[in-house]
């Protein structure tokens, strides 16, 4: 978890939410087998019919080696 100081929080849901559509994409970082380090940037898109916050939905190729 990363520490946001309260001066630069937001905790406004619909605030988020439309910086989530205005960026569209997020990356996905880990480490593989070797120690390497793995990222990856995917397009997302953001379903608000889910609970109470929406869901994410993204897409990562079976060829890439975080899938």
């Amino acid at each position: 978890m990363l520490y946001i100081p309260p001066a630069f929080r937001e905790n406004d849901v619909a605030i988020l939410q439309a910086q989530i559509r205005a960026i569209g994409f997020g990356s996905l970082t880990s480490i593989g087998k070797n120690g390497e380090v793995l990222i990856s940037h995917f397009p997302v898109v953001l379903d608000t019919s889910i609970g109470p916050f929406g869901q994410l939905r993204c897409h990562v190729a079976r060829a890439n080696p975080q899938w």
